[in-house]
């Protein structure tokens, strides 16, 4: 039985709030299974990368203006694709705020011009935008800002509401230093880390090995240690390489048509996966794979909020879904410059003794997930 399957028909559909970088197709997917009828998607922000203006720049080299570009470009992206999808949502969009470095190299990351999904004169409008212009956002049908989803937010949209990440914490931080979100932030469910649990080593480009640092992480350490250490209420981790086992990769953008349910968003999915495959995802060698983990917060989310199931003091180790979560401590999030090299590690340890599991503002990780039932929840949350 499924996660969604096995949800009381009578559980109300989950107020959420999305964000996500938008340079690869999984954090479309996780927007597309966040408008699913389960959740009230109350809007979505999205984070942008920190880029340059040449392909083979050294990683250092950000160009601030080619990382406003982008954000907005992203931006704009992710809302061509969600009218797409489900049309008339209604769903606002906010273009967030570029993260300040990279680990992956500037000539790995795909050209976001070449998915050719902007309509007419967008690109136009999009280079001459500027972040900080609400205006020209809005004509792109855009929401606005980081600042403008924090008015938003601090409204009465919603008394309280779950935070989905796929993405650094650039963004999530600013919301987080409102009190008003804080305090309506029931708990934060988030692609993050790179633990060592699973299957498959992350890419190292033929470079320095990159161990356990995660690229969420390492783009943002300074809010990622602000967020993880800070924040009141709980944080549920599901680390990059639990959710990159074989058993839930698709070996190309045919088989994952054949296993999405024909839907006008799981189309268009699979036109994107199409494209990602062939030009990003084949290129890093041949045993990739389509792997759609960047659902996996949102998926875990819904279980917690279908079986009313908050961990707490007594548990230590429990299964939720498709996952089996570990309470844990988080020690430290290298963040100072001294630190370089250890940028987008989180330093865990797990908790033995139920008695020190927090009663609220716990923090836990996924250790493994079982595939039948990750696969069987991506499908129920599309269909």
């Amino acid at each position: 039985m499924s996660t969604v399957e096995s949800a009381p028909t009578d559980v109300a559909r989950l107020p959420a709030l999305a964000v996500v970088d938008n340079t690869n197709p999984d954090n479309m997917f996780q927007v597309l299974t966040l408008m699913s009828g389960y959740f009230d998607l109350l809007g979505v922000v999205v984070t942008g990368r920190a880029a340059s203006s040449s392909r083979e720049a050294e990683l250092d080299d950000i160009s601030l203006e080619e990382s406003e570009f982008r954000t907005i470009l992203n931006a704009v992206r992710m809302r061509n694709f969600m009218d797409e999808a489900v049309p008339e949502h209604g769903i606002p969009v906010f273009a967030g705020t570029p993260a300040p470095r990279t680990i992956v190299p500037h000539r790995v990351h795909v050209d976001e011009l070449d998915f050719g999904d902007l309509y007419g004169d967008q690109l136009e409008s999009i280079r001459m935008a500027r972040l900080g212009d609400v205006r020209a956002l809005g004509a792109l049908g855009l929401a606005g800002n980081i600042e403008t989803a924090r008015s938003y937010l601090e409204g009465d949209q919603a008394d309280s509401f779950v935070m989905v990440v796929g993405g650094p914490m650039t963004d999530v931080r600013t919301l987080l230093q409102s009190d008003v979100i804080n305090d309506k932030t029931s708990e934060i469910h988030t692609q993050f880390g790179m633990c060592g649990f699973g299957e498959q080593k992350l890419m190292e480009f033929g470079e320095t090995p990159r161990g356990k640092r995660q690229f969420n992480v390492a783009c943002d350490p300074d809010a990622a240690r602000d967020v993880l250490m800070n924040f009141p209420r709980a944080v549920h981790l599901y680390p990059s390489d639990v959710t990159r086992v074989n058993a839930i990769g698709f070996a190309d953008a045919d088989e994952l048509s054949r296993f999405l349910p024909d839907t006008p968003g799981a189309r268009r999915m699979v036109q994107i996966y199409d494209f990602a495959f062939r030009e990003m995802i084949q290129p890093r060698g041949p045993h990739e794979k389509i792997w759609i983990h960047d659902v996996a917060p949102a998926i875990g989310a819904l279980d917690l909020a279908a079986h009313h199931r908050q961990p707490t003091g007594r548990d230590v180790e429990f299964i939720r879904g498709p996952y089996t979560e570990r309470a844990v401590h988080v020690r430290h999030v290298p963040h100072q410059p001294h630190e370089r090299d250890h940028f987008g590690e989180i330093w865990l340890s797990f908790i033995e003794d139920n008695t020190e599991v927090p009663q609220t503002g716990g923090r836990f990780v996924a250790d493994s997930v079982d595939p039948s039932l990750y696969k069987q929840a991506i499908y129920d949350l599309v269909a």
